[in-house]
């Protein structure tokens, strides 16, 4: 939630598509929930894992890649996409068809490595909103710091580490 207010979203009465059914689904799920919105659909290649996962807020069901293109908000939370640059992708890399995604959405992967991932290029295309997964790593290590050491870090600090660790990490797999 941090991450979206950073970048200005106000999630409140938006409908929301989430593609994947882990732990990372499950706490977006979860933080949506309370945080408003009008509908969450799940969307996953298992019916009971999206089940399970639906069960966390209460305005969330299972539902259908058709859902994804009638969203307003649309989160990659499964893991689809990591690690592959958009030049090496295939469309076995993303996490659904571009053609389901329109230019008034907002795009989210929370895959940050590559930080801009194949079909977070793809949502550009269409001209929609995107976001990176970036911001919500550092935002649940600021929550982890803010819990176990009662103090809050600079996030700004933080981004500008993670952004040079993920620099040089694509500069070593690239040869360089």
């Amino acid at each position: 939630m941090a991450a979206l207010a950073e970048d200005g979203i106000d999630v409140r009465g938006l409908m929301v598509a989430i593609v994947g059914a882990g732990g990372a689904a499950r706490s977006v799920i979860d933080a949506l929930g309370r945080a408003g919105v009008d509908s969450i659909r799940v969307v996953n290649r298992t019916a009971s894992a999206a089940e399970s996962a639906s069960e966390l807020a209460t305005v969330a069901a299972v539902g259908t890649v058709d859902d994804i293109e009638t969203a307003d908000l649309v989160v990659n939370a499964s893991s689809v996409g990591m690690g592959i640059t958009p030049s090496d992708a295939t469309a076995s890399d993303l996490p659904c068809s571009p053609q389901l995604l329109r230019a008034s959405q907002i795009v989210v992967d929370l895959v940050y490595h590559p930080l801009r991932t194949a079909w977070l290029d793809a949502a550009d295309q269409v001209g929609a909103r995107t976001i990176d997964g970036l911001g919500m790593l550092i935002h649940q290590a600021a929550l982890q710091q803010l819990a176990w050491l009662g103090r809050h870090p600079d996030v700004e600090v933080m981004r500008r580490a993670a952004e040079a660790a993920l620099a040089e990490r694509s500069s070593q797999a690239a040869g360089g």
